[in-house]
């Protein structure tokens, strides 16, 4: 009361434990930016393999059909002088 008769205006006051509550807010708010970070990194790092399998197995799929002609042409070679 004395201070608002002196300077016409008001003195809030924050309690200590709500300063605490925000202090403890934006800990917990940064440890789990930087915890989402890590995982959206390991995430992105998975699938970059996984696309890197997947052209692989493409390639992979390619080279064994060819090679699936060229086995079923010396099959035949082979029954041939078989028979």
């Amino acid at each position: 009361v004395k201070f608002f008769e002196e300077l016409r205006r008001y003195n809030y006051v924050t309690p200590k434990n709500y300063l605490d509550f925000i202090a403890n807010y934006k800990k917990s708010l940064e440890e789990n930016r930087v915890l989402n970070q890590n995982m959206t990194e390991r995430l992105d790092g998975g699938l970059q393999k996984l696309i890197m399998a997947g052209e692989e197995v493409t390639t992979m799929q390619e080279t064994l059909s060819k090679a699936k002609v060229v086995v079923a042409q010396k099959t035949k070679e082979v029954n041939e002088l078989l028979e």
